[in-house]
C-alpha cells in the first residue's frame, strides 16, 4: 500500500491539475467497490434503429441532433435501452 500510494503520488505531481484526493485500495477493496457499479443496460445503434423502427443513419442524426442522448464509446455510439424504449413508447412504435 505504501509503495502504491507514492507511485501515485509521484505520478500525479506531474499533472498540471491540483490534486484533490487520492484514495488507495487494496485489490478486493477496489473489486467489491466496482462491483456495485452496474452499468444501465446499454444498444448500438443498430438495435435502437431496429427498436424504433427507424434507419441507423435516423438515430446518428437524432444522437447528433441530442434528440436521442447517447454516450460514445471509444468510436461507437451507445444509448439507455431505458431511452430507446421510452422514445419507442412516445413514437407509439
Amino acid at each position: 500500500m505504501r509503495q502504491a500510494t507514492s507511485t501515485a503520488l509521484a505520478v500525479l505531481e506531474t499533472y498540471p491539475w491540483p490534486l484533490r484526493s487520492l484514495r488507495v485500495l487494496t485489490t478486493a477493496d477496489f473489486d467489491r467497490l466496482t462491483e456495485a457499479m452496474a452499468l444501465p443496460p446499454l444498444v448500438s445503434v443498430q438495435e435502437a434503429a431496429d427498436d424504433l423502427g427507424m434507419t441507423r443513419q435516423g438515430v446518428l442524426k437524432a444522437i447528433k441532433g441530442k434528440v436521442l442522448p447517447a454516450t460514445r464509446v471509444g468510436g461507437t455510439w451507445v444509448l439507455q435501452r431505458s431511452v430507446v424504449e421510452g422514445a419507442r413508447a412516445r413514437r407509439g412504435a
